[in-house]
């Protein structure tokens, strides 16, 4: 399962956030998109001038495919992949 972290948005961007990052996932993805969850970390990202630099970070237990994804995402804002060595799914769920 993908969990998309999205540092350094405000609280009143996080429907276009979501909008944008899906959007992405059905027409890049769509065998994804129903295991994809996305992460708002509440963080202010700067650099050292001052600007605003959000970014995503793409957690996965999957290297290439989280490099496949943060790669398409970084059209929208700046990506990382942080990989993952296990996922353990609920289930209760």
């Amino acid at each position: 399962m993908p969990n998309i972290e999205v540092y350094g948005k405000e609280k009143k961007d996080q429907q276009e956030v979501i909008n944008a990052i899906y959007a992405i996932f059905l027409h890049n993805f769509p065998e994804k998109f129903d295991d994809v969850v996305i992460t708002f970390v509440n963080s202010g990202v700067y650099d050292l001038f001052g600007s605003k630099k959000p970014f995503v970070r793409v957690y996965h237990t999957n290297l290439e495919e989280a490099k496949q994804i943060a790669k398409v995402l970084s059209a929208y804002m700046d990506a990382e992949v942080m990989l993952l060595t296990a996922f353990f799914e609920n289930s209760k769920a």
